[in-house]
Protein backbone atom coordinates (compact mmCIF):
# COMPACT_ATOMS: atom_id res chain seq x y z
CA UNK A 1 0.00 0.00 0.00
CA UNK A 2 1.68 3.12 -0.69
CA UNK A 3 0.87 5.53 1.52
CA UNK A 4 1.89 9.66 3.06
CA UNK A 5 5.67 9.89 2.88
CA UNK A 6 6.86 7.03 1.16
CA UNK A 7 9.14 7.77 -1.49
CA UNK A 8 8.57 6.45 -4.89
CA UNK A 9 11.02 4.22 -6.40
CA UNK A 10 13.05 4.99 -9.50
CA UNK A 11 10.76 3.15 -12.23
CA UNK A 12 7.28 4.56 -11.16
CA UNK A 13 5.20 5.52 -13.80
CA UNK A 14 2.76 8.34 -13.76
CA UNK A 15 0.09 8.90 -16.32
CA UNK A 16 -1.00 12.06 -17.15
CA UNK A 17 -4.71 12.36 -18.66
CA UNK A 18 -6.90 15.30 -19.86
CA UNK A 19 -8.85 17.05 -22.31
CA UNK A 20 -5.33 19.04 -23.68
CA UNK A 21 -4.70 19.08 -27.13
CA UNK A 22 -1.45 17.48 -28.16
CA UNK A 23 1.59 18.57 -28.33
CA UNK A 24 0.82 22.60 -28.03
CA UNK A 25 -2.39 23.36 -29.75
CA UNK A 26 -3.65 24.42 -26.30
CA UNK A 27 -1.87 25.83 -23.26
CA UNK A 28 -2.93 23.03 -21.15
CA UNK A 29 -1.11 21.16 -23.64
CA UNK A 30 1.91 22.98 -23.40
CA UNK A 31 1.68 23.33 -19.18
CA UNK A 32 1.20 19.12 -18.87
CA UNK A 33 4.27 18.66 -21.34
CA UNK A 34 6.20 20.95 -19.15
CA UNK A 35 5.45 19.38 -15.77
CA UNK A 36 6.10 15.90 -17.25
CA UNK A 37 9.49 17.08 -18.12
CA UNK A 38 9.67 18.27 -14.38
CA UNK A 39 8.20 14.84 -13.28
CA UNK A 40 11.45 13.17 -15.43
CA UNK A 41 13.88 15.44 -13.65
CA UNK A 42 12.14 13.26 -10.26
CA UNK A 43 12.90 10.41 -11.91
CA UNK A 44 9.59 9.77 -12.77
CA UNK A 45 8.47 7.93 -16.34
CA UNK A 46 5.28 9.98 -17.37
CA UNK A 47 2.83 8.68 -19.91
CA UNK A 48 0.42 11.18 -21.56
CA UNK A 49 -3.19 10.83 -22.29
CA UNK A 50 -4.50 13.79 -24.11
CA UNK A 51 -6.08 14.33 -27.66
CA UNK A 52 -3.60 13.72 -30.12
CA UNK A 53 -4.03 15.77 -33.97
CA UNK A 54 -6.22 14.79 -36.39
CA UNK A 55 -3.44 13.15 -39.00
CA UNK A 56 -1.96 11.35 -35.97
CA UNK A 57 -5.12 10.00 -35.24
CA UNK A 58 -5.72 9.02 -39.06
CA UNK A 59 -2.47 7.34 -39.72
CA UNK A 60 -2.06 5.52 -36.34
CA UNK A 61 -3.98 2.69 -35.73
CA UNK A 62 -2.54 2.47 -32.37
CA UNK A 63 -3.85 6.16 -31.56
CA UNK A 64 -0.05 6.91 -29.87
CA UNK A 65 2.79 8.40 -30.43
CA UNK A 66 5.57 10.29 -28.91
CA UNK A 67 5.99 13.71 -27.90
CA UNK A 68 9.21 15.12 -26.29
CA UNK A 69 10.08 11.99 -25.15
CA UNK A 70 6.88 10.91 -23.36
CA UNK A 71 4.46 8.21 -24.99
CA UNK A 72 1.61 9.82 -25.89
CA UNK A 73 -1.92 8.22 -26.75
CA UNK A 74 -5.29 9.59 -27.67
CA UNK A 75 -8.24 10.01 -25.33
CA UNK A 76 -10.52 9.63 -27.79
CA UNK A 77 -9.17 6.07 -29.31
CA UNK A 78 -11.55 3.77 -26.78
CA UNK A 79 -13.12 6.44 -24.50
CA UNK A 80 -11.28 8.30 -22.22
CA UNK A 81 -11.69 5.80 -19.42
CA UNK A 82 -11.23 2.88 -21.58
CA UNK A 83 -8.31 3.95 -22.76
CA UNK A 84 -6.62 4.76 -19.22
CA UNK A 85 -7.10 0.92 -17.83
CA UNK A 86 -5.71 -0.23 -21.37
CA UNK A 87 -2.59 2.18 -20.66
CA UNK A 88 -2.49 0.38 -16.88
CA UNK A 89 -2.55 -2.99 -18.11
CA UNK A 90 -0.09 -2.36 -21.13
CA UNK A 91 2.53 -1.12 -18.00
CA UNK A 92 1.08 -3.04 -15.23
CA UNK A 93 -0.75 -1.72 -12.66
CA UNK A 94 2.00 -2.34 -9.65
CA UNK A 95 4.09 -0.34 -12.08
CA UNK A 96 1.94 2.45 -11.73
CA UNK A 97 2.39 5.20 -8.82
CA UNK A 98 -0.01 7.87 -9.85
CA UNK A 99 -2.89 9.15 -11.91
CA UNK A 100 -3.04 12.64 -12.49
CA UNK A 101 -6.31 13.71 -13.73
CA UNK A 102 -6.61 17.27 -15.76
CA UNK A 103 -9.73 19.49 -15.07
CA UNK A 104 -12.01 16.34 -15.27
CA UNK A 105 -15.90 16.51 -15.17
CA UNK A 106 -17.21 15.11 -12.07
CA UNK A 107 -18.78 11.71 -12.95
CA UNK A 108 -15.05 11.09 -14.79
CA UNK A 109 -13.41 12.45 -12.10
CA UNK A 110 -15.20 10.07 -10.24
CA UNK A 111 -14.37 6.82 -12.15
CA UNK A 112 -11.03 7.50 -12.23
CA UNK A 113 -10.62 8.03 -7.99
CA UNK A 114 -12.57 4.55 -7.79
CA UNK A 115 -10.74 2.92 -10.21
CA UNK A 116 -6.96 4.29 -8.85
CA UNK A 117 -7.45 3.25 -5.43
CA UNK A 118 -9.03 -0.51 -6.58
CA UNK A 119 -5.66 -0.79 -8.08
CA UNK A 120 -3.61 0.60 -5.85
CA UNK A 121 -2.94 3.29 -7.76
CA UNK A 122 -2.35 7.18 -5.91
CA UNK A 123 -5.42 9.34 -7.98
CA UNK A 124 -4.47 13.30 -7.97
CA UNK A 125 -6.41 16.19 -8.96
CA UNK A 126 -5.18 18.72 -11.51
CA UNK A 127 -7.48 21.56 -11.17
CA UNK A 128 -6.48 24.79 -12.56
CA UNK A 129 -9.84 26.71 -13.46
CA UNK A 130 -13.40 27.33 -11.58
CA UNK A 131 -16.03 28.36 -14.13
CA UNK A 132 -19.32 29.33 -12.80
CA UNK A 133 -22.53 29.54 -14.68
CA UNK A 134 -22.34 29.73 -18.47
CA UNK A 135 -22.89 27.68 -21.63
CA UNK A 136 -24.51 27.55 -24.65
CA UNK A 137 -28.38 26.69 -23.26
CA UNK A 138 -30.01 27.18 -19.73
CA UNK A 139 -30.02 23.62 -19.46
CA UNK A 140 -26.01 23.19 -20.49
CA UNK A 141 -25.12 26.05 -18.04
CA UNK A 142 -27.00 24.52 -15.52
CA UNK A 143 -25.21 21.14 -16.23
CA UNK A 144 -22.19 22.58 -16.27
CA UNK A 145 -22.36 24.41 -13.03
CA UNK A 146 -23.47 21.83 -11.27
CA UNK A 147 -20.95 19.70 -12.59
CA UNK A 148 -17.82 22.03 -11.60
CA UNK A 149 -19.65 23.18 -8.14
CA UNK A 150 -19.73 18.74 -7.60
CA UNK A 151 -16.09 18.41 -8.39
CA UNK A 152 -14.74 21.10 -6.93
CA UNK A 153 -16.04 21.28 -3.87
CA UNK A 154 -16.37 17.84 -3.14
CA UNK A 155 -15.10 15.14 -5.39
CA UNK A 156 -11.26 17.02 -6.03
CA UNK A 157 -10.96 16.54 -2.38
CA UNK A 158 -11.83 12.82 -2.39
CA UNK A 159 -8.41 12.33 -4.05
CA UNK A 160 -6.48 13.72 -1.40
CA UNK A 161 -3.95 15.42 -3.76
CA UNK A 162 -4.26 18.13 -5.74
CA UNK A 163 -2.36 20.54 -7.78
CA UNK A 164 -3.38 23.73 -8.13
CA UNK A 165 -2.93 26.44 -10.38
CA UNK A 166 -2.97 29.46 -7.55
CA UNK A 167 -2.94 30.61 -4.23
CA UNK A 168 -6.34 30.55 -4.59
CA UNK A 169 -7.10 27.22 -4.65
CA UNK A 170 -4.12 26.24 -2.42
CA UNK A 171 -6.05 27.90 0.40
CA UNK A 172 -9.47 26.73 -0.73
CA UNK A 173 -7.62 22.87 -0.24
CA UNK A 174 -5.92 23.42 2.63
CA UNK A 175 -6.42 20.73 4.86
CA UNK A 176 -5.26 18.08 1.68
CA UNK A 177 -2.05 17.51 0.22
CA UNK A 178 -1.59 19.97 -2.10
CA UNK A 179 0.49 22.31 -4.44
CA UNK A 180 0.53 25.36 -6.28
CA UNK A 181 2.25 24.61 -9.30
CA UNK A 182 1.07 26.91 -11.69
CA UNK A 183 3.88 25.59 -14.55
CA UNK A 184 7.51 24.19 -15.70
CA UNK A 185 9.27 25.46 -18.03
CA UNK A 186 12.39 23.72 -19.31
CA UNK A 187 14.64 26.96 -20.24
CA UNK A 188 16.99 24.70 -22.43
CA UNK A 189 14.19 24.09 -25.12
CA UNK A 190 15.11 26.72 -27.73
CA UNK A 191 10.97 27.72 -27.85
CA UNK A 192 11.97 29.03 -24.35
CA UNK A 193 14.97 31.02 -25.22
CA UNK A 194 14.81 35.10 -24.84
CA UNK A 195 16.82 36.70 -27.72
CA UNK A 196 20.53 37.33 -27.02
CA UNK A 197 19.97 40.80 -27.49
CA UNK A 198 17.64 43.41 -25.69
CA UNK A 199 15.91 45.04 -28.49
CA UNK A 200 14.81 48.36 -28.31
CA UNK A 201 12.15 49.81 -30.46
CA UNK A 202 10.90 53.19 -31.41
CA UNK A 203 7.49 53.56 -31.25
CA UNK A 204 6.97 51.19 -28.54
CA UNK A 205 6.22 47.67 -29.10
CA UNK A 206 3.15 46.40 -27.21
CA UNK A 207 2.19 42.38 -27.40
CA UNK A 208 -1.39 40.55 -26.21
CA UNK A 209 -1.47 36.96 -27.34
CA UNK A 210 -4.24 34.65 -26.10
CA UNK A 211 -8.12 33.86 -26.44
CA UNK A 212 -9.75 36.80 -25.91
CA UNK A 213 -13.09 35.11 -26.74
CA UNK A 214 -12.99 33.23 -23.90
CA UNK A 215 -14.52 35.99 -22.32
CA UNK A 216 -12.03 35.99 -19.30
CA UNK A 217 -9.41 38.52 -21.18
CA UNK A 218 -10.33 42.37 -21.52
CA UNK A 219 -8.72 43.04 -24.56
CA UNK A 220 -11.35 45.62 -25.07
CA UNK A 221 -10.01 47.66 -22.47
CA UNK A 222 -6.78 47.84 -24.36
CA UNK A 223 -8.73 49.03 -27.66
CA UNK A 224 -10.31 51.77 -25.88
CA UNK A 225 -6.79 53.16 -23.26
CA UNK A 226 -5.02 53.20 -26.49
CA UNK A 227 -7.66 55.21 -28.93
CA UNK A 228 -7.45 57.58 -26.37
CA UNK A 229 -3.72 57.74 -26.18
CA UNK A 230 -3.60 58.31 -30.20
CA UNK A 231 -5.78 60.59 -29.72
CA UNK A 232 -3.20 62.46 -27.02
CA UNK A 233 -0.74 62.48 -29.67
CA UNK A 234 1.12 59.08 -28.78
CA UNK A 235 3.04 56.64 -30.82
CA UNK A 236 2.98 53.22 -30.46
CA UNK A 237 2.29 49.28 -32.21
CA UNK A 238 0.03 47.08 -30.57
CA UNK A 239 0.13 43.35 -31.94
CA UNK A 240 -2.60 41.28 -30.86
CA UNK A 241 -2.72 37.73 -31.43
CA UNK A 242 -4.96 35.27 -31.09
CA UNK A 243 -8.04 37.04 -33.13
CA UNK A 244 -8.35 39.27 -36.27
CA UNK A 245 -9.85 42.60 -36.40
CA UNK A 246 -13.44 40.96 -37.89
CA UNK A 247 -13.48 38.62 -35.11
CA UNK A 248 -13.07 41.85 -32.77
CA UNK A 249 -15.42 43.90 -34.12
CA UNK A 250 -18.09 41.31 -34.39
CA UNK A 251 -17.86 41.04 -30.85
CA UNK A 252 -17.62 45.11 -30.22
CA UNK A 253 -19.14 46.35 -32.87
CA UNK A 254 -19.41 49.65 -31.01
CA UNK A 255 -15.19 49.92 -31.41
CA UNK A 256 -15.51 49.96 -35.05
CA UNK A 257 -14.63 53.70 -35.03
CA UNK A 258 -11.61 53.17 -32.63
CA UNK A 259 -9.90 50.57 -34.68
CA UNK A 260 -10.58 52.74 -37.96
CA UNK A 261 -9.24 55.51 -35.83
CA UNK A 262 -6.08 53.08 -34.90
CA UNK A 263 -5.54 51.83 -37.91
CA UNK A 264 -1.59 51.60 -38.20
CA UNK A 265 -1.29 51.34 -34.40
CA UNK A 266 -2.83 48.37 -33.91
CA UNK A 267 -2.42 45.41 -36.06
CA UNK A 268 -4.32 42.39 -35.37
CA UNK A 269 -2.81 39.23 -36.29
CA UNK A 270 -4.91 36.37 -35.93
CA UNK A 271 -4.49 32.56 -34.98
CA UNK A 272 -0.75 31.87 -35.16
CA UNK A 273 0.95 28.61 -33.86
CA UNK A 274 2.17 28.24 -30.59
CA UNK A 275 6.10 28.58 -31.39
CA UNK A 276 4.99 31.76 -33.82
CA UNK A 277 3.11 33.51 -31.01
CA UNK A 278 6.35 32.98 -28.81
CA UNK A 279 8.55 34.57 -31.57
CA UNK A 280 6.11 37.76 -31.67
CA UNK A 281 6.28 37.81 -27.90
CA UNK A 282 10.29 37.45 -27.86
CA UNK A 283 10.15 40.94 -30.03
CA UNK A 284 8.12 42.84 -27.27
CA UNK A 285 8.78 45.74 -25.31
CA UNK A 286 5.61 44.95 -23.03
CA UNK A 287 3.02 41.70 -23.02
CA UNK A 288 -0.01 43.58 -21.96
CA UNK A 289 -2.33 41.32 -19.74
CA UNK A 290 -6.31 42.05 -18.32
CA UNK A 291 -8.28 40.03 -16.42
CA UNK A 292 -11.42 40.87 -13.93
CA UNK A 293 -11.09 40.17 -10.58
CA UNK A 294 -13.26 37.57 -10.21
CA UNK A 295 -13.56 33.41 -9.17
CA UNK A 296 -12.22 32.66 -12.61
CA UNK A 297 -9.14 34.59 -12.76
CA UNK A 298 -8.18 34.01 -9.16
CA UNK A 299 -8.58 30.42 -9.32
CA UNK A 300 -6.37 30.08 -12.68
CA UNK A 301 -3.05 31.56 -13.79
CA UNK A 302 -2.35 32.49 -17.25
CA UNK A 303 -0.13 30.75 -19.28
CA UNK A 304 0.82 34.37 -20.90
CA UNK A 305 2.42 35.79 -17.76
CA UNK A 306 4.21 32.47 -17.76
CA UNK A 307 5.74 33.16 -21.59
CA UNK A 308 6.64 36.65 -20.51
CA UNK A 309 8.41 36.46 -17.28
CA UNK A 310 10.44 33.18 -19.38
CA UNK A 311 11.06 35.15 -21.71
CA UNK A 312 12.12 38.42 -20.32
CA UNK A 313 9.45 41.11 -21.74
CA UNK A 314 7.78 43.06 -18.72
CA UNK A 315 4.28 42.47 -17.93
CA UNK A 316 1.46 45.56 -18.07
CA UNK A 317 -1.28 44.04 -15.81
CA UNK A 318 -3.91 44.33 -13.05
CA UNK A 319 -3.55 43.30 -9.89
CA UNK A 320 -5.11 40.17 -10.08
CA UNK A 321 -4.91 36.12 -8.54
CA UNK A 322 -1.26 35.81 -8.22
CA UNK A 323 0.16 38.26 -10.57
CA UNK A 324 1.59 40.53 -7.76
CA UNK A 325 3.93 37.57 -6.63
CA UNK A 326 5.79 37.82 -9.67
CA UNK A 327 5.20 41.28 -11.12
CA UNK A 328 6.94 43.98 -9.08
CA UNK A 329 5.36 47.01 -10.49
CA UNK A 330 8.22 49.34 -12.28
CA UNK A 331 10.77 46.27 -11.91
CA UNK A 332 9.25 43.65 -14.18
CA UNK A 333 6.63 45.51 -15.16
CA UNK A 334 3.34 47.74 -14.61
CA UNK A 335 1.23 46.49 -11.98
CA UNK A 336 -2.32 48.47 -11.75
CA UNK A 337 -5.10 47.93 -9.41
CA UNK A 338 -8.36 49.52 -11.47
CA UNK A 339 -8.92 48.09 -14.99
CA UNK A 340 -11.54 50.50 -15.66
CA UNK A 341 -9.27 53.18 -14.76
CA UNK A 342 -6.05 52.45 -14.33
CA UNK A 343 -5.14 50.94 -17.71
CA UNK A 344 -4.39 53.92 -19.46
CA UNK A 345 -2.46 55.48 -16.74
CA UNK A 346 -0.04 52.56 -17.12
CA UNK A 347 -0.17 52.48 -20.87
CA UNK A 348 0.87 56.21 -20.54
CA UNK A 349 3.13 55.52 -17.96
CA UNK A 350 5.36 52.69 -20.33
CA UNK A 351 4.76 55.33 -23.10
CA UNK A 352 6.75 57.57 -21.26
CA UNK A 353 9.62 55.70 -20.51
CA UNK A 354 12.85 55.96 -22.13
CA UNK A 355 14.30 53.38 -23.95
CA UNK A 356 17.22 53.38 -20.93
CA UNK A 357 14.53 52.51 -18.80
CA UNK A 358 12.74 49.78 -20.73
CA UNK A 359 16.49 47.95 -21.17
CA UNK A 360 16.84 47.90 -17.48
CA UNK A 361 12.96 46.74 -16.45
CA UNK A 362 13.90 43.95 -19.13
CA UNK A 363 17.08 43.02 -18.04
CA UNK A 364 15.20 42.71 -14.38
CA UNK A 365 12.68 40.32 -16.20
CA UNK A 366 15.28 38.44 -17.31
CA UNK A 367 16.69 37.40 -13.55
CA UNK A 368 14.97 34.78 -12.47
CA UNK A 369 12.30 32.95 -14.07
CA UNK A 370 10.45 31.27 -11.03
CA UNK A 371 8.83 28.54 -13.16
CA UNK A 372 11.74 27.09 -14.20
CA UNK A 373 12.10 22.82 -13.92
CA UNK A 374 15.38 23.43 -11.09
CA UNK A 375 12.88 26.57 -9.07
CA UNK A 376 10.19 23.97 -9.11
CA UNK A 377 12.36 20.58 -8.88
CA UNK A 378 12.01 20.78 -4.96
CA UNK A 379 8.66 21.77 -4.09
CA UNK A 380 7.37 19.27 -6.74
CA UNK A 381 9.72 16.29 -5.38
CA UNK A 382 8.13 17.01 -1.95
CA UNK A 383 4.43 16.91 -2.86
CA UNK A 384 4.86 13.64 -4.92
CA UNK A 385 6.96 12.24 -1.89
CA UNK A 386 3.65 12.81 0.17
CA UNK A 387 0.76 11.79 -2.29
CA UNK A 388 -1.37 9.42 -0.33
Amino acid sequence: MKTKGNTAPQNRIIIYIGGFELPDRTPSAVRVIGNALLLKELNYKVIIIGRLPRSERSENPKRSTNINGFDCYDWEFQGRFDTLKSVVREVGENNCYAVIAYNFRAIDLLRVINYTRNMNIIPVADCTEWYGWGGRSVFHSMYNYIDTEFRMRFLAKKTKNIICSSSFLRNYYSNINNIVWPFSIDSKLDHWQPLSNIQKHTPILFVYSGSPGSGKDKINLSIVAFYYLKKNGYDFVYKIIGITKEQYTSVFPEHSYMIEFLDGSVDFIGRVSHSRSLEFLKYADFMIFIRPNNRVSNAGFPTKVVEAITLGIPIITNNVGDAGMYIKNKYNGLLFEDIDSNIEESLEESLNMSQDDIFKMKESARKLNPFSIQNMKGVVGKFMNELT
